[in-house]
């Protein structure tokens, strides 16, 4: 938060609630008579939201009382905002920022200092925030179907092996596994062989052959079991042409739709024609 400094000696100014002035502590200058509502607003006009915030502290300590115009004004610093409609489409591409609102201190307290009948406005504002989310991530959706089908289009869509889609989504430390089809196969090979103590690589192969697909099941068998146990989504990892498409239509949620995108954006244009009326009732 911004500091306000003296003009004259530049130490940091305190509010002193007996004279309700801000002044210096140290060389007794008053920089203003009182704290305004009109003086938050004037800082927050000119862009000085550091100042603003300042004047918001320094104000709530007249009154011991919930007041929702400070609440809502610190919402403004918070987000360094004139006003909610232009702090609700100031970031229309990015959804951390409407989980921020989602999640932001201001709302919650702005939503417990207000009249029960205009607890509407907090309540408007997180529905914009969510349809904002909605349309980010259709759109995003959208993007990446768009996307694949150019791949597709162009021939680039690797075709992977379903036994390696397999191994990769499923299998339990695969590699380890392998390697141990690998030893047990050289020990017999060494151990039990028609030239024991010799290496055949005709034995080797052979016993390998055997040894290699047991391990892959047992890898197979404990990555789903494993996978099973923890409810452990793996795909993504390694995906074929239909996992793909698949992923492009939304997975396990529906993709929508233009139209529905369209919905959600005309809801969002009335939600924020009354978000603004709401807001002139509360400041």
């Amino acid at each position: 938060m911004q500091e306000l400094n003296c003009a004259k000696c530049g130490a940091n100014l305190k509010f002193d609630p007996i004279s309700k002035k801000i002044v210096c502590p140290f060389c007794g200058r008053e920089e203003v008579d009182e704290v305004t509502i009109e003086m938050i607003d004037q800082a927050i006009e000119n862009d000085q939201f550091g100042k603003a915030s300042r004047y918001v502290v320094e104000m709530r300590k007249l009154s011991d009382e919930p007041d929702p115009k400070l609440t809502l004004r610190s919402a403004y610093c918070s987000f360094q905002s004139k006003s909610l409609s232009e702090l609700l489409t100031k970031n229309p591409k990015d959804t951390s920022y409407f989980e921020k609102i989602l999640e932001h201190e201001s709302f919650k307290t702005l939503e417990e200092e207000l009249p029960e009948e205009k607890k509407v406005l907090v309540q408007k504002i997180d529905q914009y925030s969510r349809n904002s989310i909605s349309i980010l991530t259709g759109m995003s959706d959208r993007a990446k179907k768009r996307q694949i089908e150019k791949v597709q289009k162009e021939g680039k869509m690797a075709k992977l092996p379903s036994l390696k889609n397999a191994v990769y989504e499923s299998g339990l430390y695969m590699w380890i596994w392998v390697g141990i089809a690998v030893a047990v196969a050289l020990f017999v090979t060494f151990e039990y062989g028609d030239d024991r103590g010799r290496f055949n690589i005709e034995n080797f192969i052979a016993i390998l052959f055997l040894t290699l697909p047991a391990m892959l099941f047992i890898s197979l068998g404990l990555g789903k079991f494993f996978r099973w146990l923890s409810d452990e989504d793996s795909s993504g990892i390694v995906m074929d042409e239909s996992a793909w498409r698949q992923s492009a239509d939304g997975g396990k949620d529906k993709l929508m739709t233009e139209k529905e995108i369209e919905t959600l954006k005309n809801a969002n244009a009335d939600l924020l024609s009354k978000i603004e009326e709401l807001e002139k009732e509360v400041r």
